[in-house]
């Protein structure tokens, strides 16, 4: 009988497991095998980069040109999948700075840590936060916690340019200059040192509530559960993006950080058509959606383009 036997070549061929011919005249592969690995593997790649655990050996009874031995590796594989951004999750801060005399506030998404002593914030160059930061040269960064979040989301909501939001926050000025929200958990009071509206601060004080410290005087973030910036994250973590996409009409849905927005999360979906459309709408996921958008406290804009044919 021709190898790989009829059983085998047949879950090979509605399998999508990659397998090749060798110059050896007897059974290699058994349907019991060849099954079993069309149903737990996802991939079939080179030996991926990963943390290994066990090996195991198995040798068999046939003498072959070649070792009749198989070698299982099992551990914990790091999949390259792009070039993501990855520093998830991200606290909400309140940005505050002054600007002619009165404090203004804006609510920022990215952030991140560039050194002991020295932080980056990220904006779009249109906020009108920037001018004051420019100009005084001083940030303060609040972290939010839940107690926070609906003023939080107002300052992130309207803009400086039309509204005054010098009052939404108690607050005090910090030694170094900058608005200091009272009921923030945590500020950093920071000096700016590169003016390119991702601004590169040095953290020049740091004051936390007493109620947030440890016994060793350290911050302790379990005592006042900062809101994390994480929704296009957890639409992935908990399926919703790949059942979207497998529902029938659907031919994209995929979320993007604008490189000039960074406090954006911009959705574009595309359909086959209206029915489609009006379909997704009414599925159950959209209570889902809804409920995450309003955990994040995001506002939503809906731009529809209809292709003409």
């Amino acid at each position: 009988m021709s190898v790989p036997v009829p059983a085998t070549s047949e879950i090979f061929a509605n399998s999508n497991v990659k397998f090749r011919q060798i110059d050896i005249d007897t059974e290699l592969v058994t349907p019991t095998g060849a099954a079993i690995i069309a149903e737990i593997a996802d991939e079939f790649t080179a030996l991926p980069i990963m943390m290994v655990e066990k090996i195991g050996w198995g040798t068999g009874l046939k003498d072959l040109k070649i070792p009749n031995v198989l070698k299982v590796y099992y551990g914990e594989m790091q999949k390259n999948i792009g070039s993501k951004l990855a520093l998830y999750p991200m606290p909400l801060l309140v940005v505050g700075t002054m600007i002619e005399g009165k404090p203004n506030w804006i609510l920022v998404g990215h952030s991140g840590i560039i050194g002991h002593d020295r932080v980056m914030v990220s904006m779009m160059k249109t906020h009108y936060t920037n001018k004051g930061i420019k100009e005084t040269k001083t940030l303060s960064i609040n972290i939010v916690n839940e107690n926070m979040l609906k003023k939080a989301d107002y300052v992130g909501s309207i803009s400086g340019n039309k509204q005054d939001k010098s009052d939404v926050f108690e607050y005090n000025v910090g030694e170094a200059g900058a608005p200091i929200i009272n009921d923030a958990p945590v500020v950093m009071e920071c000096q700016v040192e590169e003016n390119s509206d991702n601004f590169i601060c040095k953290i020049a004080n740091t004051y936390v509530q007493e109620e947030n410290l440890d016994e060793n005087g350290k911050i302790d973030y379990t005592k006042f559960s900062p809101v994390l910036f994480e929704f296009a994250e957890e639409m992935v973590s908990s399926g919703v993006v790949d059942r979207v996409r497998s529902e029938k009409g659907n031919l994209k849905y995929e979320y993007f950080f604008p490189m000039d927005d960074p406090e954006t999360v911009l959705l574009i979906d595309r359909w086959e058509n209206q029915e489609a459309l009006d379909e997704h709408h009414k599925s159950p996921m959209m209570k889902e959606i809804a409920e995450l958008r309003n955990k994040y406290h995001l506002h939503m804009r809906v731009e529809q383009f209809v292709e003409r044919k």
